[in-house]
């Protein structure tokens, strides 16, 4: 079995196997484990000495292989160890069947749009006779990726004058490094306007991400409890 690769072979590999995500191939990968093995050895985490020819390689396998799950948990590694953006998911065009799976990894089609929709608790008063602050509960589903722009102006419209926003995640797929940048920047916003962002229900990879960014140092995530 394959055991190590070296830098050149690394780099030259990556370069291919963006070459053949857009084609409308078909690929049988024999142990495919071993190649994802022998790349993540050569460059752990936290690393900054190993060259990045060996994540890209990784990155690429993984894209090809469609495994979205284990591209964001590398991708945040990658960011974690280098301090800077690795590439964001996009579906391969090619189908690579591996040697241990019967069936085929092309990946399924998903929406690039996120849903939103949004509930608010009435203001009432405290039992000391202070008014409690307005809610506003939104949602955020699917994927977030590239220009969310428009996506946040429907958040905006949404939130009236509430002072505390609720954004669930429960249904909040994935979250590329563009979105993520354009998240940090509307909370940032929302900071200058005295309201108090809290993401909430969100998966344990989008909150893992959220911390790579920095948006959890300007907004509570909570994830769902056990």
């Amino acid at each position: 079995p394959l055991q190590q690769v070296d830098v050149d072979a690394a780099d030259q590999l990556a370069g291919l196997m963006r070459q053949w995500a857009p084609q409308p191939i078909d690929m049988r990968w024999l142990a495919p484990e071993h190649l994802l093995g022998a790349l993540q050895e050569a460059a752990p985490t936290g690393v900054r000495d190993a060259d990045p020819a060996f994540w890209m390689a990784r990155l690429e396998a993984l894209r090809l292989s469609n495994r979205p799950d284990q591209f964001d948990e590398t991708a945040i590694d990658y960011c974690v160890t280098y301090e800077v953006s690795p590439p964001s998911w996009e579906r391969a065009r090619c189908q690579v069947r591996a040697s241990n799976a019967s069936a085929s990894t092309s990946t399924p089609s998903m929406s690039m749009v996120s849903e939103v929709s949004s509930s608010f608790l009435d203001t009432g008063m405290l039992d000391d006779g202070q008014p409690q602050q307005q809610l506003a509960t939104v949602e955020l589903s699917g994927q977030l990726a590239g220009d969310i722009s428009g996506t946040l102006s429907q958040l905006d419209r949404k939130l009236g004058a509430s002072t505390l926003v609720h954004v669930s995640c429960a249904r909040l797929i994935r979250v590329d490094f563009i979105a993520a940048g354009d998240l940090l920047n509307w909370v940032l916003s929302k900071q200058t306007e005295n309201r108090s962002i809290t993401f909430i229900e969100a998966h344990r990879l989008v909150a893992l991400f959220f911390g790579a960014m920095g948006i959890n140092e300007h907004a509570r995530v909570q994830v769902p409890r056990d």
